[in-house]
């Protein structure tokens, strides 16, 4: 695992845990996510994001872990089956909350704008392709985003 766990998110069967690392050590432009075996407590190999993994949120049906990267504007969907990281998804800098519906049909991510601080917005994007949709403007720094059943 990475220095600095920032975040951790558990499967809905519990199996396994993914945690995000705040940056560095051997790969100084990239961060570790660290999936560990709940049933062993065995860490499995880590797959690389870029530099600023925020949050973390797994579909209902544990088919993708989905990392928010505050620096990179980037959402990076990964394959709980395979381990891998597919194609990142732009969103925008400031990418600082993420949740999926309990469908699995949209990813939320909260942008907080450093420029214009006042103006934040929740950007959807439809899990099956990646299409990031229009964006919902909300209150200053949204840092956390649940979504009801």
């Amino acid at each position: 695992m990475g220095r600095g766990p920032f975040d951790v998110a558990i499967t809905p069967d519990g199996s396994t845990a993914y945690v995000l690392s705040y940056c560095c050590g051997l790969h100084p432009k990239q961060s570790p996510v660290t999936l560990i075996r709940t049933a062993t407590n065995t860490a499995l190999p880590p797959v690389y994001v870029k530099r600023a993994p925020t949050r973390i949120a797994i579909s209902a049906d544990s088919a993708t872990a989905y990392v928010s990267d505050t620096q990179a504007g980037e959402v990076v969907p990964i394959s709980t089956a395979t381990g891998k990281a597919r194609a990142p998804i732009v969103v925008g800098k400031g990418a600082i909350a993420i949740a999926v519906t309990p469908d699995g049909r949209t990813v939320y991510v909260g942008i907080y704008s450093v420029v214009r601080r006042h103006f934040s917005t929740v950007i959807p994007i439809r899990a099956a392709t990646g299409k990031v949709l229009p964006s919902i403007t909300v209150g200053e720094l949204p840092v956390a985003i649940a979504v009801t059943p």
